[in-house]
């Protein structure tokens, strides 16, 4: 039995055996508590929305700084989650719904403060909130998707 979820039902004034019974039928903590201990943990708040293997988020890093430093447009373009739309302070300016169209915009999307940001992402200093995780000052924001993590939405 966890001893969380015990002292959890018991201070809600259940009885041992319902205290018990209530653990057995929720093993996990309510998603609140989860938050409640996750301020300084970033996989606790990567799981609590929707990250669940730290190591895929790890590789997905890996990849994107070293893609980021050779500026290797066609990794780059195939970590997007299509269709992407490009904001310029929350603000949407432009929807890409195909690797080609990106690619003809590269340039102008891909510019020194996102790829800096892509550069310089470190799994334990990312930004978390129920809108994904946020490389540098929210120049790239990713998501995970079926397809696996990816790049979202871009500011550049």
């Amino acid at each position: 039995m966890e001893p969380w979820g015990y002292l959890v039902a018991v201070s809600l004034g259940l009885s041992s055996d319902l205290a018990s019974w209530a653990v057995a039928k929720s093993p996990r903590p309510p998603l609140s508590l989860e938050l409640a201990g996750c301020a300084d943990d970033v996989t606790c708040r990567l799981r609590s929305h929707g990250f669940d293997d730290p190591a895929v988020l790890r590789d997905f890093l890996n990849l994107l700084r070293v893609a980021a430093h050779e500026v290797d447009q066609e990794t780059l373009v195939n970590l997007v989650n299509y269709p992407l739309t490009l904001y310029d302070q929350g603000i949407p300016q432009k929807t890409y719904t195909t690797p080609q169209e990106l690619r003809q915009d590269f340039a102008a999307i891909f510019t020194p403060a996102v790829l800096d940001a892509m550069r310089d992402a470190r799994y334990e200093f990312l930004f978390v909130n129920a809108e994904g995780a946020m490389l540098g000052n929210g120049e790239v924001w990713l998501r995970p998707t079926e397809a696996g993590i990816r790049i979202y939405a871009l500011n550049p």
